[in-house]
């Protein structure tokens, strides 16, 4: 008697077991999808024709997709800051945009973009917190 009291009003231990099973599943199935999703958004940013460097918010590389390493030449090292790597490729004028525009999203904690057009280019820096 003193069991089948005990007993009363919580789950027994196979249904408890039953719940954790379901959750991990669940958590697994939540990993999998993750996962498949960072797959598909790498995929498709490597392949943009478009050059694409991603930053942290202190300026510095954490992604750069082919188009760029093409434009720049190299593999550039993640973690270094982004601005300098872009002098290097950039004239005066254009690189003091790119920076401002990383500067302003720096410190206001806003989007900020500059666009500029030499003859046979266009640029364009979005930079969003």
């Amino acid at each position: 008697a003193l069991s089948r009291q005990r007993g009363r009003g919580q789950p027994s231990r196979r249904r408890r077991q039953e719940r954790l099973e379901r959750r991990i599943r669940q958590v697994r199935n939540a990993i999998s999808s993750l996962r498949d999703m960072r797959h598909f958004v790498g995929d498709t940013l490597e392949r943009m024709p478009d050059g694409i460097l991603i930053g942290d918010d202190i300026g510095r590389l954490l992604y750069v997709n082919r188009s760029a390493r093409a434009w720049l030449g190299a593999e550039p090292t993640v973690g270094v800051p982004i601005a300098p790597l872009l002098a290097a490729h950039l004239e005066v004028p254009e690189h003091a945009a790119c920076q401002q525009a990383i500067r302003d999203a720096l410190i206001s904690g806003t989007g900020s973009s500059r666009t500029w057009s030499r003859s046979d280019r266009a640029w364009a820096v979005v930079v969003a917190p």
